[in-house]
């Protein structure tokens, strides 16, 4: 396969969209699979027993984009840590800054890294999520300021994506999500990779 991205920057910036990864069909396909779950309970979230459960979320792990992209960030050798998803509703999603690990990581050793898949369009006005780019270098944590829920750091920005587009990140870099003030929807199914070896402790 050819690369889709530029790997360097990547590395650099610690993320990226990479548009229309999902076709028509599999976008399709995830939406009632979604739908499906739904009937199934009152939560916006679901864990791994509910999305092991349903095969097209299962494709996501599996897709070759999303594949490709991770070993830019953490290797060659992964595997495939959790598979969930998030659909946060109206007036809620506002979260701290944080990172998906416990402590730094070397700047040149990333243990973790997010593909998020976009089933729809979001951005600052239905709780997209916020970055703070290169901060997966920095080899520190968001202080206990920057953690709490309402308050920003001067370089973060909020990534705005389509309804089949593919997020990459590095679950070192500092990201959060956002309040969904529309209520639009904003589902996205999540893939965390990590390379082998690294223990389960998680924030």
């Amino acid at each position: 396969m050819e690369p889709l991205i530029d790997q360097a920057a990547l590395r650099a910036k610690g993320w990226t969209v990479i548009r229309s990864v999902l076709t028509p069909e599999e976008l399709g396909a995830l939406h009632a699979a979604w739908d499906q779950l739904e009937t199934k309970g009152a939560t916006h979230n679901w864990g791994p027993k509910e999305t092991a459960a349903e095969p097209s979320f299962q494709r996501c792990a599996e897709n070759p984009v999303a594949r490709q992209a991770i070993t830019a960030l953490i290797g060659e050798t992964f595997t495939v840590r959790t598979l969930d998803g998030r659909a946060p509703p109206k007036d809620h999603g506002q979260q701290g800054l944080h990172t998906d690990w416990i402590a730094p990581a070397p700047p040149d050793r990333q243990l973790l890294a997010n593909a998020f898949f976009i089933l729809d369009s979001m951005d600052e006005d239905n709780g997209g999520t916020r970055i703070v780019p290169g901060s997966h270098r920095w080899a520190r944590l968001p202080n206990k300021e920057l953690a709490q829920p309402l308050a920003r750091h001067p370089q973060q920005q909020i990534v705005s994506a389509n309804a089949g587009d593919l997020f990459i990140f590095s679950a070192h870099l500092w990201h959060s999500g956002t309040l969904n003030r529309s209520g639009r929807r904003r589902r996205v199914v999540r893939v965390l990779f990590a390379v082998p070896g690294i223990g389960h402790g998680s924030d």
